[in-house]
C-alpha cells in the first residue's frame, strides 16, 4: 500500500531482484487474483468476485484453502545464517531501535543490532558477524557515518565488502538507504527486514503457531501490539479492499 503513495519506493521494489512474501495478504491477494480470471464477466461479476473474496478470507482462516508459502524476516535470517555459516559468508546487521507497546520510539535504541548479534551467534557458533550498530538512522544525511563505520569493521576484518548486509530501519526507509548506500559500502546482498531485530533479540514474542497457522497473526498483533494498529488496519482490511477494486476495474475492461 505504500508503494502506491510512493513512487521511488514502488520502482524499487519493482526493480529489486528477489521479493519475499512476509506476510498472508500478498499471498492471499495472489490467490484472489487468479481465482477471479476464472469468473465470468457478466452482470453479477462484481457480486461474485465479492464472494469469492468473502471464501478465499474464510477459506484460509479455517484452512480449507491453501496458500503460497509465507515467509518471515526471522525465518529468512536464520536461514541466511545457516547458509552463511556453511558457506564462511560474513554479515552485518545494522538499524533496529526498541519501541513501547504503543509503537512510541524510546529514549535509546537499546542496542537491538548488538543483541540480535549475540543470539545469533549462540546459534550459529561459527558464523563470521563482521559488525552491528543501531547507532545510525536511515536519514541521508547519515550516510556517510554509517558507511565510515562499516568500512572500519570490514578493515578491522581484512575484507573489502560484506557478503550480507541486514537492514532494519522500516520501509520504504530501509529500501531507499540500501539503494543509495549498497555500492559505496560495498555489500553483495542487501535485506530490508523491517522490526526482525525484534524478534531475534527476543524483545518481542512471535505469534503463537495458531494463529500464524491459521493467518490471523494480524489479529494476535491488534491486542499484542496496539502501536501497529495503524500498519494492521492498512493490512486488513485496506488492502483486500484495494485488491478487490483492482480486480473489478481489470474485469470491467476485458
Amino acid at each position: 500500500m505504500t508503494a502506491q503513495k510512493d513512487p521511488s519506493f514502488k520502482d524499487i521494489i519493482n526493480k529489486a531482484d528477489l521479493s519475499l512474501p512476509d506476510g498472508a495478504g500478498i499471498l492471499f491477494a495472489d490467490y484472489f487474483i487468479k481465482a477471479g480470471k476464472n469468473i465470468k464477466k457478466d452482470a453479477l461479476y462484481p457480486l461474485k468476485v465479492f464472494l469469492l473474496g468473502l471464501w478465499v478470507g474464510l477459506g484460509t482462516a479455517l484452512k480449507k484453502i491453501k496458500l503460497g508459502e509465507r515467509i518471515s524476516g526471522v525465518d529468512l535470517v536464520y536461514a541466511l545464517c545457516s547458509y552463511a555459516q556453511k558457506e564462511g559468508k560474513t554479515i552485518f546487521l545494522l538499524g533496529g531501535w526498541q519501541k513501547t507497546k504503543l509503537g512510541k520510539k524510546l529514549p535509546h535504541h537499546g542496542y537491538l543490532a548488538e543483541k540480535a548479534a549475540k543470539k545469533l551467534k549462540l546459534l550459529y557458533p561459527d558464523l563470521k558477524i563482521v559488525g552491528y550498530t543501531s547507532d545510525f538512522s536511515y536519514k541521508e544525511s547519515d550516510d556517510i557515518r554509517t558507511q565510515d563505520y562499516l568500512h572500519s569493521c570490514m578493515n578491522e576484518h581484512s575484507i573489502a565488502s560484506i557478503d550480507i548486509l541486514l537492514v532494519a530501519y522500516g520501509a520504504p526507509m530501509q529500501e531507499k538507504f540500501i539503494v543509495r548506500n549498497m555500492d559505496k559500502i560495498p555489500a553483495r546482498l542487501c535485506i530490508g527486514l523491517g522490526g526482525t531485530f525484534d524478534y531475534i533479540a527476543e524483545y518481542l514474542k512471535r505469534s503463537p503457531k495458531f494463529f500464524i497457522n491459521h493467518n490471523l497473526e494480524w489479529f494476535y498483533k491488534i491486542f499484542m501490539q496496539p502501536g501497529r494498529l495503524a500498519r494492521v488496519f492498512t493490512a486488513f482490511p485496506l488492502f483486500p479492499l484495494r485488491v478487490f477494486l483492482d480486480t473489478l476495474k481489470v474485469g470491467s475492461r476485458n
